[in-house]
């Protein structure tokens, strides 16, 4: 089975432009967009943000020390910059403390060129996605797993963070790439009928703890520091469920005998799992399946630089195909663990 680390690539490319003295420096987003009709999902599956998804920026000034150690924004309102993308190679923006009933602008964000008292080493740029009103820091991003499926927070921070480039005004065009990666694990489940019978509606999917002692927490809600890409004020929780049917733009997600069909369901890492610590439990048309399903150690434990790993990594996908009988009890179960949208698939009886 191939396991490979999972990185989704954005690149951002901050141009400065070419500016006089004593005039304004744009900063202007060049953002590779994939473009498309379909309904933006809340999960993003591939290796481009679609339509209408956003990022928040921080400016901040740079610092001698590298990762910075201070992160003292270049502004007030150069912090938490709301981007989102509008139509073709186009940016909607509003600065950071701007009341969100307000009308975003598209023309570009400038800043001042500063003075030799209070700029040395220039500034930089952090970003994490998706935009939230309530970030502050960039190294405190409150977020929580579970409820309506297109109001996932598919948590994602650059990779460039920790390691950032310097932006020194000077007249001429400066560039900052950035790589963004999935900081929460994914659980792709893919559900499937044994025999041909009416077409079946996924309403929800429940991840629950197990009873007992010393076994893996199930967190429900934290902060995130994107710059080192670690959580942490972490709050466990007896179950996770994620809602699929009756979403305000009416998607459903059906399955029926022709082939599986997927749904997400995001759920924070934990370095190491426990034998059976999580129960996977489903609803159909509203009602409860009976049977339910442990994880158990050896579905997910994979091999990596020869040694064997039993966790929910960080952006990794572990992905269950169900058979089910009747849509009464789960018929066998496929399990692959990958880092990329590729299938690997390995049999296991239920």
């Amino acid at each position: 089975m191939k396991c490979y680390r999972i990185i989704y690539l954005l690149t951002l490319s901050v141009l400065i432009s070419c500016t006089k003295e004593g005039r304004n420096t744009e900063l202007v987003l060049d953002v590779q967009i994939q473009t498309s009709a379909e309904q933006s999902k809340a999960v993003y599956t591939g290796t481009k943000f679609p339509h209408n998804s956003s990022i928040g920026i921080f400016v901040y000034n740079a610092e001698e020390s590298d990762p910075m150690s201070d992160f003292i924004p270049y502004g007030d309102m150069y912090k938490n910059i709301r981007s989102t993308y509008a139509s073709t190679n186009k940016w909607n923006y509003r600065l950071g403390g701007v009341s969100s009933s307000s009308s975003p602008f598209d023309d570009g964000l400038y800043i001042k060129n500063p003075t030799i008292e209070t700029y040395t080493q220039g500034v930089c740029v952090c970003a994490y996605s998706p935009w939230m009103s309530d970030v502050t820091d960039i190294r405190e991003i409150p977020f929580s797993v579970g409820g309506q499926y297109m109001s996932l927070t598919d948590l994602m921070y650059a990779d460039q963070n920790d390691s950032y480039t310097k932006i020194k005004p000077d007249g001429t065009q400066k560039s900052v790439p950035l790589t963004f990666k999935h900081a929460l694990s994914m659980i792709r489940i893919g559900l499937k009928c044994q025999h041909d019978i009416s077409t079946m509606t996924v309403t929800s999917i429940t991840l629950e703890s197990a009873d007992g002692e010393n076994l893996t927490p199930l967190y429900t809600s934290g902060r995130f520091n994107a710059v080192t890409g670690e959580f942490h004020d972490l709050v466990s929780g007896k179950s996770v469920t994620t809602q699929y049917k009756g979403q305000n733009n009416g998607l459903d997600f059906t399955f029926d005998d022709s082939e599986y069909s997927y749904v997400s369901f995001l759920t924070v890492p934990v370095p190491e799992y426990i034998d059976q610590s999580y129960i996977l439990k489903f609803k159909f048309d509203n009602n409860n399946l009976s049977a339910a399903y442990r994880i158990r150690a050896s579905d997910i434990t994979v091999t990596r630089g020869g040694n064997q790993i039993c966790a929910f990594e960080p952006g990794y996908i572990y992905t269950f195909n169900f058979i089910l009988d009747n849509y009464v009890q789960i018929k066998n179960v496929n399990i692959d663990v990958s880092s990329e949208w590729t299938e690997v698939i390995r049999e296991y009886p239920f």
